[in-house]
């Protein structure tokens, strides 16, 4: 008896994984505004789904799945990277608190894998992904009517006049991440089934993805679009839209003065960037700034085991461009153990035309963005959204 009530609390809680998280990030978002708490209780939550997949592994004896087998030379790398860096840099002890945060952040994918992958696969996908829908759909009066009537609360960036609105969603980056699962969803659903229905959906989330007011969407969008009208599509389209593209990109190159100032003139903190650093950094929110913060750091502290096996604190050290946040933390050992176990998740099989473009199309997104692969909710969500597409026919 107590073994099926431990299955279905399994079954329960794998299936609500990302419902849970939405609403302790949301709860954390109420908290944070009304400076109730100096910190997240989401981090909280995310800890106990974390140390609830131990158990669970442990409780399975999955320890000699191979997510997991490259997981133990990760942890290895990690720990030699630590020591090295102890030693050389004499770090506090805050670094090896963060370092150790940072680790489970990047292992939680993994782990998360591990379990669904020893469940029902297609069920827990198909629940999440269902919560997934009604939470999209019950934030979309919610921004809208944000539009009205700006709370707070509902503002992709609370407490400033910069545009964006991301309704109940925690936070803008995790908003981002979010909307770009739910256009996979609809995108790969439209895709395989042709569907007028989900072209419908489509085209509202991804209106209602352009309101969150986020770079992030608006490149993976542009990016999705590109790929689809100029290589997924069939011909005859395919060659008018390439056509299109090419003048797209003569045009731009014609006009690049006004359009930059155009773009300038829609984020409302992008003049003064604009007029001391140049367009790249307004495109990049002054990402290519903390690069070379990054960069010179790194290179005061550079020695051969931190470019092999990583160790700086990327919480107070930190680039939002993901494979190098990446590399700074692991080093080139632990970076490509780390890829190596993304495409373990994602390409163990050959995919299809359109989980290849959406995976790309993100990879890219998440190389000039930032805070993916280190974001629990961010990572979790995609996996799910990538695995729903092999079972959009079982339906």
């Amino acid at each position: 008896m107590s073994k099926t009530i431990l299955s279905k609390f399994d079954e329960f809680l794998l299936s609500n994984f990302i419902l849970i998280i939405l609403a302790s990030e949301f709860f954390t978002k109420i908290l944070i505004l009304s400076e109730n708490l100096p910190y997240r209780v989401s981090t909280f939550v995310k800890l106990g789904l974390g140390l609830y997949l131990f158990f669970y592994i442990y409780k399975k004896n999955l320890w000699w799945h191979k997510i997991l087998k490259f997981l133990y030379f990760l942890t290895i790398i990690f720990i030699v990277g630590q020591l090295f860096f102890l030693f050389k840099n004499n770090t506090s002890k805050t670094d090896l608190l963060n370092n150790l945060f940072t680790f489970s952040t990047y292992i939680f994918l993994p782990l998360f894998v591990v379990c669904v992958e020893n469940e029902k696969t297609h069920e827990i996908v198909l629940r999440n992904v269902i919560s997934i829908k009604v939470a999209a759909f019950i934030n979309l009066p919610i921004i809208l009517f944000s539009l009205i009537v700006p709370f707070e609360i509902f503002r992709s960036y609370p407490l400033t006049d910069r545009f964006g609105f991301n309704g109940f969603l925690g936070f803008s980056s995790s908003a981002s991440f979010f909307y770009i699962a739910i256009i996979i969803i609809f995108f790969g659903t439209y895709y395989i089934n042709k569907s007028k229905k989900n072209l419908i959906f489509l085209i509202l989330h991804t209106f209602i993805s352009i309101l969150v007011g986020t770079k992030t969407i608006w490149f993976f969008l542009l990016l999705v679009a590109i790929s689809y009208f100029c290589f997924l599509i069939k011909n005859p389209l395919k060659s008018f839209f390439r056509f299109l593209f090419l003048i797209g990109i003569i045009f731009f190159l014609s006009f690049r003065e006004k359009i930059e100032l155009f773009i300038v003139s829609i984020f409302s903190f992008a003049e003064r960037y604009y007029n001391e650093y140049g367009f790249l950094t307004v495109i990049l929110s002054t990402r290519d700034l903390y690069f070379k913060q990054v960069y010179n750091y790194y290179i005061s502290n550079f020695s051969l085991p931190t470019f092999l096996f990583g160790g700086i604190n990327v919480i107070k050290i930190r680039v939002e461009f993901e494979f190098i946040n990446m590399f700074v933390f692991f080093g080139l050992f632990g970076t490509l153990v780390y890829l190596l176990i993304i495409r373990y998740i994602f390409y163990k099989t050959q995919q299809k035309p359109i989980k290849t473009t959406i995976f790309v199309a993100l990879i890219i997104t998440c190389a000039l963005s930032g805070g993916f692969f280190y974001s629990v909710f961010s990572a979790c969500l995609f996996y799910l959204a990538y695995r729903y597409l092999d079972y959009i026919k079982q339906e």
